[in-house]
């Protein structure tokens, strides 16, 4: 979970820097390694794999065109599309796509996703999803799910760590699910919860 929020929050700058870095200290390259290490016969490996490539590329169609396309894709279950689509749209181009989707198919591509996968597969691709809408709505995402139950320190530690200058947004786009600071004050024990609620500066 540590190496996915990495490679899902790292902006692609951010990413080529880290790869480098892991080429000096391990004398290999990153991506390269993380695919030993995975596989690629599950959807998601694939999928993270395009990714990290951070090739994005102007689409060729208009929103409406581009939407059409990817609900035929849905519909006959073309995985590589979907991932490529995904790992390969620009930011700016997926929000009117998604609009143009949620038309078409009665549904967000959010949605569309829950449909056709399961475990890893739909919790990299429904990331990517927020990633593509805005980081602070990935944010929003992952601290929810670090919230969850007891709460999960070291993972709110992590984005905290990688998010919190970049993403105060969050806050906002955490509606969504309720309020970002009680579920802080109620997940985080009185040490931690403080802290966090000041970093992401939650106040009533």
């Amino acid at each position: 979970m540590a190496f996915f929020d990495t490679i899902i929050l790292c902006t692609p700058e951010d990413w080529h820097e880290t790869a480098a870095a892991y080429t000096r200290m391990f004398k290999k390259p990153l991506v390269e390694d993380f695919m030993k290490d995975v596989g690629r016969k599950e959807n998601w490996c694939l999928f993270m794999e395009k990714w990290m490539a951070h090739e994005r590329v102007s689409r060729e169609g208009s929103p409406e065109e581009e939407a059409e396309k990817l609900n035929k894709a849905f519909n006959e279950s073309d995985h590589d599309y979907i991932s490529s689509f995904m790992a390969g749209v620009p930011p700016e181009e997926y929000k009117p796509i998604n609009t143009s989707f949620k038309a078409i198919a009665g549904k967000g591509i959010d949605q569309a996703f829950a449909v056709l996968y399961t475990g890893t597969d739909y919790y990299s691709l429904y990331c990517a999803h927020f990633a593509l809408l805005g980081m602070h709505k990935l944010a929003a995402y992952l601290i929810n799910c670090a919230c969850n139950d007891k709460g999960d320190e070291k993972r709110m530690r992590r984005l905290t760590g990688l998010m919190v200058d970049k993403c105060l947004a969050a806050k906002y786009a955490y509606k969504t699910y309720g309020s970002m600071k009680a579920d802080v004050e109620r997940a985080f024990d009185k040490r931690m919860a403080p802290i966090l609620c000041t970093l992401w500066r939650l106040r009533e």
